[in-house]
């Protein structure tokens, strides 16, 4: 799920960007003083114009997901975008007819070359633009996915229960001998269980966090997706309303989630004191 929230984090990276970036039209008219100007000064306005981030088809929930803006103005905001963009090629061919009519270095084949390439560039822009529509249908057929994968690896052998009671045993066992038996091994011996239990802390502090992951970040997902409901399509409302957080069984119809962690912690303690009271 974290790639869900990358985009969200570009989109306000970009909000941010251009917020405090305001061109003013008129500032950039009294300023012309009719000469021929450059590239970038002819196009300073369209360029700043079509990178503000309401030109995007998407809308924040609770400053993290991004879901597909369905408010009325959002295609002529996306048309807009386009045009834009057409209008930014005009004025670079415009500026490249200027210099090559001034100066004359510029030939007819290298015009051919140049008009080639930005066309080859409006439209890769232009085909970015609408792919951006196909994001939360592409985001939703993800998650199926991720439900898919979830129910196969329910119905395979238990390798699950086999790494959580290993690693409980194992730290639990380690933890007895440095406490117990530090005179009675050798010390490269006793280096070696030092090394056993801290691999175990680290797998049941870091690994097993990082298990809990698709519960908590698709139990997020779907909670912002639902609270916008209203303004998504009816296939999408159905889907969503049908779906439920994904699960990383541990056994004994449990799952892994945030506390998982500390009740492996726990039951290491409780292993452990078990052990030195034999």
């Amino acid at each position: 799920m974290e790639m869900l929230s990358s985009p969200a984090s570009l989109f306000l990276e970009i909000a941010a960007q251009f917020k405090n970036l305001k061109v003013s039209i008129k500032q950039y008219l009294l300023s012309y003083n009719g000469t021929v100007s450059s590239y970038t000064s002819i196009s300073q306005v369209i360029v700043k114009s079509i990178l503000w981030s309401h030109a995007f088809p998407f809308i924040l929930d609770d400053k993290k997901y991004l879901r597909h803006n369905k408010e009325k103005w959002a295609p002529l905001q996306i048309s807009s975008a386009i045009g834009s963009l057409l209008l930014q090629l005009l004025l670079i061919l415009k500026w490249f007819q200027i210099q090559s009519s001034s100066a004359g270095v510029i030939s007819k084949n290298w015009k051919q070359i140049l008009m080639t390439v930005f066309l080859v560039l409006v439209a890769a822009t232009c085909f970015g633009l609408l792919h951006l529509l196909r994001v939360p249908t592409e985001t939703l057929c993800v998650f199926n996915s991720s439900i898919i994968s979830e129910g196969k690896h329910r119905q395979k052998d238990p390798m699950m229960q086999a790494i959580i009671g290993g690693t409980i045993l194992l730290t639990s066992a380690s933890l007895y001998i440095i406490l117990t038996s530090t005179d009675q091994i050798p010390l490269p011996v006793l280096i070696l269980f030092y090394f056993m239990a801290f691999d175990c802390f680290v797998l049941i502090l870091f690994l097993f966090k990082r298990w809990s992951f698709p519960y908590t970040r698709s139990e997020e997902f779907i909670k912002t997706a639902r609270q916008g409901l209203k303004k998504m399509s009816r296939w999408e409302e159905k889907y969503i309303a049908s779906c439920s957080p994904l699960k990383v069984e541990s056994g004994n119809d449990t799952f892994v989630d945030r506390s998982t962690s500390l009740l492996i912690s726990r039951i290491v303690l409780d292993q452990l004191v078990t052990f030195l009271l034999l």
